[in-house]
């Protein structure tokens, strides 16, 4: 060899296993013994496996490019024919001490597209094709008549290299190169990393501390914290279950909703086991929503994927009361069939997606459904599981079953899934009992339906219906007015988020004409400051434990507490914009207080 004959005459002796070998034409012996000693340092850092396929000299050349303004990115390295071509404006790098990290990323990059063609001529599967692996750098197939693979991450700002974004090809090579040199990657992509290190049988040193810390919505944008910590540890959580809510009235919701219910164990309990199911308070939902910023939803831009797409964690308690309470829809929990190592890497995926991850939420194509797939597949390595593409949750529900990754015949007994909260019924059915029993008691009303009578009969009928019947059966008022005041709690729960969605538009309806709805956008970005991926140093991926405790917790809660009496001074206002709307909520809070101290009172005393 060339390189060794002059390496020779200097008098440095070349290691037997140096097969990455510098074109020496016009490079100084300087750089030559430098080169070849960073080449030497990235060799030995390969995985074993990757050297055993790469057996045979791979040359490296220095070549000039175009400028970056004729193209969309600079290239610093190209892999072809045995050859790794390298940007001369890294010539200077081989002797830097400062650049010397950025000449063996781009080594590593190029060693990795190497690699692939090493398996692809062994006829043995590349990375890139590996529909887990896809999966996992969110490279995903779309469409309904005809599907094309995609990236579907759009959350550039926690990438460490946007390139990755081009095509599987370049994801794998950028991913590697971080997974290989960074020592902070397995903390920050600990999915990624997990598949690498099984895939190339090779753990690379982690100079981190890793975080499961998550950011989970407390269902109130009005509080003084928009969000709570949980630590999702896989060592503290007992199971992962598909969370199944049934179809709703609403457009978007006519088909169900996919979520993931994380049977997240107290911190109390000594051992993660099946009692886990009972500390549902520490339960946490991963649910991928449309992030609607405006105070008008438009359902163009459901459909055209104007609003992105986002992996929210929710309160398990929050959804449960979201679904069974406020939308009246059953909710089903079934466990799924993950082995611990899936579940570990369904958790990291979480974790991933919580922190970086952001597409573009389409009600028909790419959906909660579509999402919830493609964090499975992440997840599991099922042949006929990679082959399903439901658009539904419903269809979703199916494919888990016929594909035995859930445990559905759980709800066979339907008695026992319910002690067991596998199938957490909605309120509809009691509450429409209790319609039916104050009718036949007298309760006067010409709706057939509890749900048509707690949203469309008038707060002021109904405080008279609720009188007379009460005074028809005084033997009866404390069980009759239990039973009114779950109705007309019910009624206020529907009257509030009609009463948010007519304060929305009236705001909207005044962008031009108020400063109202000024004020109302600088809060809403003033909360967007607030969430969890906003609080964070810059960076890619996930952020490591750190740099979440490095998070000033004391301003945050004075920031939250602010902003929190900023938007009731806005409502206040606001509700002197629409005086009969407020008045007939006010009622209608006034009539459950009526009722719930009736029932109170009428309680014997205990003794």
């Amino acid at each position: 060899m060339i390189l060794a004959a002059i390496i020779f005459k200097l008098g440095i002796l070349v290691p037997a296993w140096a097969d990455l070998i510098i074109d020496v034409k016009g490079l100084p012996s300087s750089q030559i013994v430098e080169g070849q000693r960073k080449l030497d340092a990235v060799w030995m850092a390969l995985p074993p496996i990757m050297r055993e396929a790469l057996s045979s000299d791979i040359k490296i050349e220095f070549k000039n490019w175009p400028a970056p303004q004729e193209r969309r990115t600079t290239i610093f390295g190209e892999y072809r024919d045995r050859k790794i071509y390298l940007n001369k404006s890294l010539q200077a790098a081989l002797t830097s001490p400062s650049d010397h990290l950025k000449v063996k990323r781009v080594l590593a990059h190029e060693l990795m597209h190497a690699y692939e063609h090493a398996l692809k001529a062994s006829k043995k599967q590349k990375l890139s094709q590996n529909e887990q692996f896809l999966a996992l750098l969110n490279f995903t197939k779309r469409g309904v008549i005809v599907r094309t693979r995609s990236q579907s991450n759009v959350m550039e700002q926690r990438s460490p290299d946007v390139y990755e974004f081009e095509n599987p090809k370049e994801a794998v090579a950028v991913n590697f190169e971080h997974f290989l040199l960074d020592p902070e990657f397995g903390c920050r992509r600990p999915a990624v990393y997990h598949f690498l290190s099984r895939a190339l049988n090779f753990e690379p040193t982690k100079q981190c501390e890793t975080s499961h810390l998550v950011a989970v919505n407390n269902g109130s944008f009005i509080s003084e914290r928009p969000f709570y910590w949980a630590n999702i540890d896989p060592k503290r959580v007992y199971s992962i279950h598909y969370l199944f809510a049934s179809k709703g009235s609403a457009l978007m919701s006519r088909w169900g909703h996919a979520m993931f219910r994380i049977v997240l164990c107290a911190p109390e309990r000594t051992q993660v086991g099946p009692e886990c199911e009972l500390d549902i308070d520490h339960h946490v939902v991963a649910s991928y929503r449309a992030n609607i910023n405006e105070l008008k939803i438009s359902y163009w831009k459901g459909l055209i994927g104007a609003y992105p797409s986002q992996l929210f964690l929710l309160d398990f308690a929050q959804v449960i009361e979201e679904y069974t309470k406020g939308e009246l829809r059953d909710l089903l929990s079934v466990p799924m069939s993950l082995s611990e190592e899936e579940k570990n890497l369904f958790l990291f995926r979480v974790i991933e997606h919580a922190w970086s991850y952001r597409s573009k939420y389409k009600f028909l194509s790419n959906n909660c459904a579509t999402e919830s797939l493609n964090l499975i597949k992440g997840t599991v390595d099922d042949a006929e599981f990679n082959d399903k593409y439901p658009f539904s949750p419903k269809g979703l529900y199916s494919d888990l079953e016929k594909t035995k990754l859930m445990e559905a015949d759980l709800l066979a007994d339907k008695t026992a899934a319910q002690a067991r909260g596998l199938l957490i019924v909605s309120k509809r059915a009691s509450l429409q009992r209790a319609f039916e029993i104050l009718k036949q008691k007298g309760l006067r009303s010409d709706k057939a339906d509890v749900k048509e009578f707690v949203e469309k009969s008038k707060p002021v009928d109904r405080r008279r219906d609720y009188e007379n019947l009460l005074t028809l059966n005084p033997g009866e008022r404390m069980k009759l007015a239990a039973l009114c005041f779950a109705l007309e709690s019910q009624a206020e729960h529907m009257a509030q988020k009609q009463y948010m969605k007519f304060l929305g538009k009236k705001l909207f309806d005044l962008k031009n004409t108020s400063p109202l709805y000024s004020k109302s956008l600088d809060l809403r970005k003033s909360y967007d400051q607030l969430m969890a991926w906003n609080l964070v140093p810059q960076g890619y991926g996930a952020p490591t434990l750190q740099e979440i405790l490095g998070i000033d917790e004391a301003s945050l809660t004075e920031r939250s507490r602010s902003l929190n009496r900023e938007t009731k001074a806005l409502f206040e206002q606001l509700k002197q914009l629409v005086p009969e709307k407020t008045a007939e909520i006010t009622y209608i809070e006034e009539s459950v207080k009526w009722l719930r101290q009736l029932a109170l009172s009428m309680q014997p005393s205990l003794p």
